[in-house]
């Protein structure tokens, strides 16, 4: 979320000071700086200035980087719209769901919970597969599947239990099917593992 955050916020920037440019008829000075711009984003750790491709530049006491520079720090496609005129940032070489259906994640989750839940999942045993909203993991929607162990016939029916009382949830992103399996622990809360 402070990636998503930090992005929205370079690019309002870009944009305006990109309009304020066009529109303007007066020349401005802008420096090209040798800052080193220290940090950690995602595999990056340390001296994230000496990634960029182009100069980091100076203006009325504001920093600026290129969107594309950005972009590829983040792991992020750039597209142009010269139509509108807008910067999209886009996951990179996420255009189009890998898992399509609640029934596929299902699958999915049953062979991961058969392979490491087989001493626990017996004839009582439930799965229920669901397209959830965003997490706080993922900013898209994703996947969860939900295993209750000895489910009775009346749990099977009520949805309310099946989500609170759920003995593993798989949560799977349906762009890149990566999977996060939780368990319930004896306190009720859910634990990433």
């Amino acid at each position: 979320m402070k990636k998503f955050i930090i992005v929205l916020s370079f690019i309002v920037v870009m944009v305006i000071s990109m309009v304020t440019f066009a529109l303007t008829t007066e020349t401005i000075e802008v420096n090209i700086v040798d800052y080193t711009i220290f940090g950690q984003i995602d595999s990056i750790k340390g001296r994230i200035s000496d990634y960029l491709q182009n100069p980091i530049i100076s203006y009325n006491d504001n920093t600026y980087i290129s969107v594309r520079d950005l972009a590829k720090l983040i792991s992020k496609n750039v597209e142009w719209s010269e139509e509108s005129k807008e910067i999209t940032l886009k996951q990179a070489g996420k255009d189009e769901q890998l898992i399509k259906s609640s029934e596929t994640a299902l699958e999915i989750g049953k062979a991961i919970t058969e392979e490491y839940y087989s001493d626990y999942i017996n004839e009582n045993s439930f799965y229920y597969a669901a397209y959830s909203q965003p997490t706080a993991d993922w900013a898209d929607c994703v996947y969860e599947v939900h295993l209750l162990f000895n489910a009775s016939e009346e749990d099977k029916n009520d949805l309310i239990t099946i989500l609170n009382t759920s003995d593993v949830v798989i949560i799977i992103d349906p762009m890149d099917g990566s999977v996060i399996i939780e368990e319930r622990q004896e306190n009720g809360d859910l634990k990433k593992l």
